[in-house]
C-alpha cells in the first residue's frame, strides 16, 4: 500500500506570509507614538556633547588685546615677529627668533648700543589696537633677562596726542639684570584721550653692551576691577644715554627738553632752523640748514663756563649725530688760548680742526680729544655744530657730552 508523505510548503512559500506580517507591523508602527528619547549613545535634541578634539590650524589668543603676543608666529624673512614692529632704522637694536618655553618661540631683543634717540614708531613694539580713553589697563610680561653687569630695561607707554607723545608712564615695567631666570612682570597704565598708545622696550642706566632680554609673552587687557597701581614714579624720567668710558664731566649740557623762542635753552643760533623731536630718551633737535646762506654755512652754539677749570689731562667733546648727507656736517670746540678764543678741536691724528661726519643714515657719535695745555684757559669753552655750505639735509643731534679725562 502506497504512503502519503506529510505535505512540507515550499520555502517562498513560507517567507511570504513571514515579510507580510513584519509590513504590517512596521506600518502600525509608523502611525503610533514614538517616545523621543534617543539612544544612550546620542545626545538629545538642543543637546550639545564634546565627540572629538582635533587640533585646527588656526588659534585665537583669548584675554589679550595683543595678536600673537606669544611671539609663536614669525612671518618668513620678516625682520620681527608678527603683531610687532620696528624699523630698519632702529640700528641699536636686533630681534631674533629663540626656543623659549615647551618647545615655543620667543623673540629676543639685543641692544648694541643705547637706543635712546630712536623714536617711538622706531622701537621695537607690538601693534596695539585703539584703546579707549580714560582707562587703566594693565601688561603682563614674562621674560628673562641676562647680563649682570648690562643696564637695566623698561616698558614704557605714550599716547598721540595734539601732534606729539604724551608720556602715559615710563615704568610701566622695570626689568633689572638678571641670570636667564624666567620671570612675570606687571605693569599698569591710564590712557587719556584714547588715541593710539605706542608701548615700548628701551634700555636706562646702561653699563654696558650688548644687553639682551628673551620675551616670552605679553598680556594686555583691561585692568580689573578694584586694582590700584602706584603711579609715583611713573613720571620720572629715565637716564637712557651712555655715560663716559672714563672721566668726569666738566659741564652738563642741557638735554634739549626745554625751549625758548625757538631755540633749546642756553643754546644760540646763527643761522638755520630748528625744530624738536620726541624720542625714546627725550627731545631731540632737528637742524636745517639755511639754504639762502651759501658762504658761511648755518651754525649752532653752546657756551660753557666753568669755576675752576682742568689745567691738564684731555678734554673730550661728543655728540650723536644723524644726517642724510657726508661730510657736510662738522663740529668744532673753542676755548682760550693765549688769551683770544679759538679752535683746538683736531682728529686724532692732529690733521683738520674739524670734526667732520662720515657716515649717513646711521647714528653717529662725533667726538673729538683735545690735549689740554697751559696755554688753554677751560674756563670759556664754546661748542660749535656747523652745517657746511651747500648743505641740504637736516641733522638730528643729541646727548651733547663734555667730560675730562
Amino acid at each position: 500500500m502506497k504512503q502519503n508523505k506529510p505535505h512540507v510548503p515550499k520555502a517562498e512559500t513560507r517567507i511570504r506570509p513571514a515579510l507580510g506580517a513584519a509590513l504590517l507591523l512596521l506600518l502600525a508602527a509608523c502611525g503610533q507614538k514614538q517616545d523621543s528619547a534617543p539612544p544612550n549613545d546620542q545626545p538629545a535634541v538642543g543637546e550639545m556633547r564634546v565627540i572629538s578634539v582635533t587640533l585646527a590650524d588656526w588659534k585665537v589668543n583669548y584675554n589679550n588685546l595683543f595678536q600673537n603676543g606669544d611671539f609663536d608666529e614669525w612671518y618668513a624673512g620678516s625682520p620681527t615677529v608678527r603683531g610687532f614692529s620696528i624699523s630698519r632704522a632702529a640700528a641699536p637694536v636686533r630681534i631674533e627668533r629663540k626656543m623659549g618655553a615647551v618647545g615655543k618661540f620667543a623673540a629676543e631683543q639685543i641692544w648694541i648700543q643705547s637706543d635712546a634717540a630712536l623714536s617711538y614708531t622706531e622701537a621695537f613694539h607690538p601693534v596695539a589696537p585703539r584703546l579707549k580713553a580714560q582707562t587703566l589697563y594693565r601688561l603682563d610680561v614674562t621674560a628673562k633677562s641676562f647680563d649682570a653687569t648690562a643696564g637695566n630695561v623698561s616698558i614704557g607707554a605714550w599716547e598721540w596726542n595734539a601732534s606729539r607723545r604724551v608720556p602715559l608712564n615710563y615704568h610701566v615695567i622695570d626689568i633689572a639684570p638678571g641670570k636667564g631666570l624666567q620671570k612675570t612682570y606687571t605693569g599698569y597704565f591710564k590712557t587719556q584721550s584714547g588715541n593710539a598708545v605706542v608701548i615700548a622696550p628701551y634700555i636706562r642706566n646702561p653699563k654696558r653692551f650688548p644687553t639682551r632680554v628673551l620675551w616670552e609673552e605679553w598680556r594686555l587687557n583691561e585692568a580689573p576691577a578694584g586694582a590700584a597701581p602706584d603711579f609715583s614714579t611713573a613720571m620720572e624720567r629715565p637716564i637712557m644715554a651712555l655715560p663716559p668710558a672714563r672721566g668726569t664731566v666738566l659741564a652738563h649740557v642741557p638735554a634739549f627738553n626745554q625751549w625758548s623762542s625757538g631755540v633749546p635753552k642756553g643754546w644760540r643760533l646763527i643761522t638755520g632752523r630748528l625744530s624738536s623731536m620726541q624720542a625714546l630718551g627725550g627731545t631731540m633737535v632737528k637742524f636745517d640748514p639755511a639754504l639762502r646762506d651759501k658762504e658761511l654755512g648755518s651754525r649752532l652754539e653752546y657756551a660753557i663756563k666753568t669755576e675752576a677749570p682742568p689745567k691738564t689731562g684731555k678734554l673730550v667733546v661728543s655728540a650723536m649725530v644723524r644726517s642724510g648727507e657726508i661730510n657736510k656736517f662738522s663740529m668744532s670746540v673753542y676755548t682760550l688760548l693765549n688769551g683770544s678764543m679759538r679752535v683746538v678741536s683736531s682728529r686724532k691724528d692732529g690733521t683738520s680742526q674739524w670734526i667732520n661726519l662720515d657716515k649717513s643714515s646711521d647714528w653717529t657719535r662725533m667726538t673729538s680729544t683735545i690735549n689740554i695745555t697751559p696755554q688753554m684757559d677751560l674756563s670759556h669753552v664754546e661748542l660749535h655744530f656747523l652745517h657746511r655750505k651747500d648743505a641740504r639735509h637736516q641733522v638730528l643731534l643729541y646727548d651733547v657730552q663734555v667730560t675730562v679725562i
